[in-house]
């Protein structure tokens, strides 16, 4: 047990609120008191290392076994680079990827096989390779076709799942407005993500379910999807054909995030 200063951020599940380094090293916690920072741990010896001012930007998504990056409400990321006792030894501030004012993203990021996928509320991709000493950025694609901007938009509380091995994305999508971010999918979208072509939609209400609000998938060769829905139930899907499998009726009180052991 590792005892925290009174800091530590209270809000949704998410990858990125207590992380570990690739190396299992550090464990990195986001704090906001409001003021945002995060905590440096180290777990072998269940000892606090330090705190990293962050200047407003929140969260922890470790890249390589010493580097932590946050999001800032700028659009921008702001990686810290640690020394072997976890101190600060640099920082860099990317671009914006993003305009938070026109179009934000969801903080839930998606792992890819270099870094992670943050969806925005419209619907636009922003791909980002966290594995060089600062982030780069591939130019943003959409989900949606300009007829349908606006009008068809991700949500809900975990936005996507990628299967790395073949490069599929799966996207809860509804219709709905501004303001409908965190409104379940009525259907599933699924995309390649090579060629950024829509490979298929399957409306969950065919299936009986409720709308969907967060999505995980397995990593094998003949992988299934899991859906969760606004009642709790989890549907699992064969992540090819979009084929119900199986369901299970209430598992837990609000399933808003899945996760891949």
């Amino acid at each position: 047990e590792i005892v925290l200063p009174p800091k530590r951020v209270e809000t949704a599940p998410s990858l990125f609120n207590v992380a570990y380094s690739a190396d299992g090293h550090f464990l990195y916690v986001a704090y906001v008191t409001p003021a945002a920072s995060f905590g440096v741990l180290d777990p072998a010896h269940g000892k606090v290392l330090g705190e990293i001012d962050t200047a407003g930007c929140v969260l922890v998504i470790p890249s390589g076994p010493n580097r932590v990056s946050s999001i800032c409400e700028s659009g921008r990321l702001l990686t810290v680079t640690l020394d072997g006792e976890g101190k600060e030894t640099s920082r860099g501030m990317s671009a914006p990827f993003f305009d938070a004012d026109r179009d934000p993203v969801f903080v839930q990021g998606i792992q890819t096989a270099s870094g992670f996928a943050f969806l925005s509320f419209l619907g636009e991709v922003h791909e980002v390779d966290f594995s060089g000493p600062q982030p780069a950025f591939a130019a943003p694609w959409p989900l949606v076709t300009a007829a349908e901007r606006g009008k068809w938009r991700p949500g809900g509380q975990q936005v996507g799942a990628i299967h790395r091995g073949l490069g599929r994305l799966y996207v809860p999508m509804h219709q709905g407005g501004e303001g409908t971010h965190k409104d379940g999918g009525t259907e599933i979208w699924l995309f390649d993500l090579a060629s950024h072509k829509r490979l298929a939609r399957w409306p969950v209400r065919a299936a009986g379910l409720d709308p969907v609000i967060a999505v995980q998938v397995s990593q094998d060769a003949a992988p299934i999807l899991f859906a969760a829905t606004t009642r709790a139930d989890v549907a699992v899907f064969d992540a090819l054909s979009g084929r119900l499998r199986h369901l299970e009726k209430r598992l837990g009180q609000t399933p808003w995030m899945m996760l891949n052991p």
